[in-house]
């Protein structure tokens, strides 16, 4: 845990410096998420969830696809770290004419409209239900707007309390 915090610690320093170069090459988006799914089936098999992949037809795309893997499993991990028992997160990609979709929706406890504005922020972690449980450090939604927007992207949070979360990516073609 400590590796990790230092190293998302380093890259978002590095990202902040302007110091990070994105190492892009052509690679198909839909077996990146088909893959990133298969790595976390594991945790939502042992958390009692349903994770459903809908990576769609080969989508070729041209970006980092180290980070972007990163985005993605942070997405995840969240999503099934937030789901109680017995509930679904589902990850499915889109392609419009000018943009990619990347969405990853869940059935947990949802984030309150207060906190939705801020959960991109570094270190802060939203609700006290987040503040109990272990888990990481409040960087992994900071990591992923980074990404999305090195990408020339967005990142979007949809969620109601108690009821699930859906975060949204967008990327240019």
């Amino acid at each position: 845990r400590l590796s990790r915090l230092v190293d998302d610690l380093l890259n978002l320093a590095r990202a902040d410096a302007g110091h990070v170069t994105l190492q892009t090459h052509d690679f198909y988006l839909n077996e990146l998420l088909a893959e990133c799914c298969r790595s976390v089936q594991g945790l939502a098999n042992t958390r009692g969830l349903q994770l459903e992949c809908l990576a769609g037809d080969d989508l070729q795309f041209t970006g980092d696809e180290l980070l972007l893997r990163r985005l993605v499993i942070n997405l995840l991990d969240n999503a099934i770290r937030y789901t109680p028992s017995g509930g679904k997160v589902t990850a499915a990609l889109e392609a419009g004419a000018a943009s990619v979709q990347l969405r990853v929706s869940d059935t947990g406890i949802g984030i309150a409209p207060a906190d939705a504005a801020r959960v991109f922020e570094r270190f802060y972690r939203a609700g006290e239900a987040r503040n109990r449980q272990d888990g990481g450090f409040g960087l992994g939604l900071a990591i992923v707007r980074w990404i999305a927007e090195s990408h020339r992207g967005t990142v979007d949070c949809a969620s109601l309390s108690g009821r699930g979360s859906t975060f949204t990516v967008t990327l240019p073609k």
